[in-house]
C-alpha cells in the first residue's frame, strides 16, 4: 500500500505532458524574441561604430551588405545575409556580422545599398531611412531602426515588415 495506483500515476502525467506543452511554446516564443532582440543590439552597436568611426577618421565609413566570404566589399545581397564596416578608402572591413538565421533584416529608404556616415556623423541622404527586424513566429512582434538624416538611431516598435529586402 505504499505505492501509487494507475489513476494517480495517469493524472499525474497528464498533468505533466500539459505544462510541457505550455512551457515549450512559451519557450519558442522567449527564443524568438530575444534572437530579435539580439539582431537590433548588434545593429545599433554597428551603427554607432560606424558613425564613431566616420567622425574619428573624418571620412566616410559605410555599413553595407556583404557576402561572408568576401566581408571588406559591398553587394546588393540581402541584409540578412551578413553585413559589415567598411572603410571604402582602404576596402577594409572593420567590423563583419554574419547571417542570422532566425531574423530577417529588411532595409527602406536610402538604405538599400548601405548608410554612408559623412565625416561630421550625419548619413548620406537627408531623410535618412530604416531597418525592419522581422521573424518568422506569428506572435512576435517586428522592430524598425530608424536612423535620421543626423546619424541618431531610434527604435520604434511600430512596425509592420515590408516584403521587399
Amino acid at each position: 500500500m505504499a505505492g501509487f495506483t494507475l489513476i494517480e500515476l495517469m493524472v499525474t502525467l497528464s498533468v505533466l505532458v500539459i505544462l510541457l506543452t505550455i512551457g515549450v511554446a512559451q519557450m519558442s516564443y522567449m527564443v524568438a524574441r530575444n534572437s530579435r532582440a539580439t539582431e537590433v543590439n548588434t545593429m545599433i552597436g554597428h551603427l554607432n561604430f560606424a558613425r564613431a568611426e566616420a567622425i574619428f577618421r573624418a571620412s566616410n565609413i559605410v555599413l553595407c551588405p556583404v557576402r561572408s566570404a568576401d566581408p571588406g566589399t559591398c553587394t546588393e545581397t540581402p541584409w540578412s545575409d551578413g553585413y559589415a564596416v567598411v572603410d571604402p578608402n582602404t576596402g577594409e572591413a572593420l567590423r563583419h556580422q554574419k547571417a542570422s538565421k532566425r531574423v530577417a533584416i529588411r532595409s527602406t529608404g536610402n538604405f538599400a545599398d548601405g548608410v554612408v556616415f559623412r565625416d561630421d556623423g550625419s548619413v548620406r541622404g537627408a531623410a535618412g531611412g530604416s531597418f525592419y527586424f522581422c521573424t518568422s513566429a506569428a506572435k512576435v512582434e517586428p522592430r524598425r531602426l530608424v536612423i535620421s538624416g543626423m546619424g541618431r538611431v531610434l527604435i520604434s516598435e511600430d512596425a509592420n515588415c515590408p516584403n521587399e529586402t
